[in-house]
């Protein structure tokens, strides 16, 4: 699928939806170029990527773009994107989601994100820990920590009285739910809004178990995830995995809604004047939702203090990436 008008910079990714993306490609200005096939079986899955791969050649050639942007994972986004960059001399970089570098799947094919980083002329990173782990590979790397929401505002809507928490679950390894479930169970007065839609035996476990004040809301439009994160008191965004930056989390901030965060050093350092911390214990999350709940008037001032340095923050990003799309040295603009 391409989206946009302009193709002499390109954002390629090949995921069904991306926010991150779809935002860089947005205030860059870029043409977003998004394919996107299910996972299947290790066969199906040589043929998925061999068709992807064919797929972006294809635009490529045709759009013929000078600077081009791939997200990772997957790392063989790259490929195509190295290929053309071989062929024309086209400048391009990557970036790299923490998934790239940590966790499964591919953490164990980080030979392949060496080679790419190796190559690309710059690669996008959200922390130092990765960044460094991409100059110890050889590569370039820029931290680009978030990237603003929307920039029309969500539509308000309104909760019923009490206090609301949004967990954006996308119900994978590193997301400890079942603590947040536990926590629903203590906190019966707060009511739990759980996006996206629960997989496998844990989540069907959940469907039947979840406590009253838990509502699933199934797989939510864009427009209708920002409303509803908007109009609650607290975001929680929790990650088991450490230099895992959460892009829920931010997408929050930039709302002005505060949020409960895991205790790791990507998260404090990024979060904490804006929300609560927490170990990933039940006990630690009860405490930092009954914390937010209690001192909301403060967390929602410096949740928009945040936003404010977060915003400041990405306009010297910019600055430096569209000085990196036009290929200024050093991203002078």
């Amino acid at each position: 699928m391409l989206e946009g008008r302009e193709a002499k910079w390109l954002f390629i990714d090949w995921v069904e939806e991306c926010s991150r993306s779809d935002r860089i490609a947005e205030q860059l200005g870029m043409q977003l170029v998004r394919h996107h096939k299910p996972r299947g079986n290790l066969f199906s899955l040589i043929g998925k990527y061999g068709l992807l791969t064919f797929r972006t050649l294809r635009d490529l050639f045709r759009l013929r773009p000078q600077t081009i942007v791939c997200m990772s994972p997957s790392p063989l986004t790259a490929l195509p994107v190295w290929l053309y960059a071989k062929r024309t001399g086209a400048r391009w970089a990557i970036d790299a989601h923490s998934g790239a570098f940590i966790g499964p799947p591919w953490e164990r094919f980080s030979f392949l994100t060496r080679f790419f980083c190796r190559r690309a002329d710059q690669t996008f990173v959200t922390n130092e820990h990765l960044a460094a782990w991409v100059e110890a590979a050889g590569g370039t790397a820029f931290i680009l920590e978030d990237v603003p929401t929307e920039t029309e505002p969500p539509q308000p809507i309104s909760l019923p009285d009490g206090f609301h928490v949004v967990l954006a679950g996308s119900w994978t390894q590193d997301e400890p739910t079942d603590i947040v479930i536990a926590a629903a169970r203590a906190l019966p007065r707060i009511t739990f809004h759980l996006t996206g839609n629960p997989k496998g035996p844990a989540g069907e476990h959940l469907l039947r178990t979840r406590p009253e004040n838990v509502v699933l809301t199934g797989h939510l439009p864009r427009k209708d995830y920002l409303a509803l994160v908007a109009a609650a008191d607290a975001a929680i965004a929790l990650t088991v995995r450490d230099h895992t930056m959460q892009r829920s989390a931010y997408e929050a901030i930039y709302l002005g809604t505060p949020v409960i965060v895991s205790d790791w050093p990507i998260l404090r350092a990024n979060f904490e004047s804006g929300g609560v911390v927490t170990k990933n214990t039940v006990e630690d999350l009860i405490a930092a939702i009954s914390r937010a709940e209690e001192c909301i008037d403060a967390l929602r001032r410096g949740a928009l203090e945040l936003r404010d340095a977060k915003l400041a923050r990405w306009s010297r990003n910019q600055t430096h990436l569209l000085g990196f799309l036009r290929g200024q040295p050093s991203g002078c603009p």
